[in-house]
């Protein structure tokens, strides 16, 4: 049975308050990834005080600056607009922001350079479902996204990431929807992360899930 459940949530969504609210009350540690404005989306992100009464309680992660997709940059832009995220950042809170998760998760090996070059301690990915324990590597990739994906996605992103491991235990799950898979989850492994974007838990209602881990 699972010890520890951790999160991360991504986007910097004023909706982020209200996960740090329930996420303090049940005493789930996390890291919320914050870009400094979203382009890529358009939509509406924290304010410098928001991120700073967020910092408070839980880490804060780096999530680029424009919240755009990284890998359809040269690596020049991509470079400046992570650095001038983490800088922003650092700025704000007044201390250093070591985490980084690329916006919608995707990366590259330029990509994963910069990071360490940028002195990142750990970047993490946008899998959808994974069975493996957390390592010592420098790339993290969580075990579960909460959102209603499909069996089809779910496998396809096992095979997409050459884990066929994880793929071969959805299958064996296949009756059991997305969500129900942090059940197995729990058994399986001694530390479960999750991640989510807040604004996702409020548009598909996902919000009980949240208040029964």
């Amino acid at each position: 049975m699972a010890k520890t459940i951790e999160f991360s949530c991504d986007d910097g969504h004023p909706l982020d308050l209200k996960v740090a609210r329930v996420m303090a009350g049940k005493g789930i540690k996390g890291i919320f990834y914050v870009p400094i404005v979203n382009l890529g989306d358009g939509r509406e992100v924290l304010n410098p005080g928001e991120i700073r009464k967020l910092g408070r309680d839980f880490e804060i992660g780096c999530h680029g600056y424009s919240h755009k997709d990284l890998t359809r940059m040269s690596p020049k832009s991509a470079a400046l607009d992570v650095k001038r995220g983490k800088e922003k950042l650092e700025s704000i809170l007044g201390r250093k922001v070591s985490s980084f998760c690329p916006p919608k998760g995707k990366y590259n090996r330029e990509l994963l350079e910069i990071a360490r070059e940028l002195g990142f301690e750990e970047v993490r990915s946008a899998r959808t479902f994974n069975v493996n324990p957390r390592g010592d590597s420098f790339l993290h990739h969580p075990n579960l996204h909460v959102f209603p994906h499909t069996l089809e996605k779910d496998i396809r992103d096992c095979l997409l990431n050459s884990d066929l491991q994880s793929a071969w235990v959805r299958l064996t799950l296949a009756g059991e929807g997305h969500l129900g898979l942090l059940k197995y989850l729990k058994r399986r492994l001694e530390r479960v992360h999750i991640w989510f974007h807040a604004w996702e838990l409020e548009k598909y209602g996902l919000w009980d899930f949240m208040e029964k881990l």
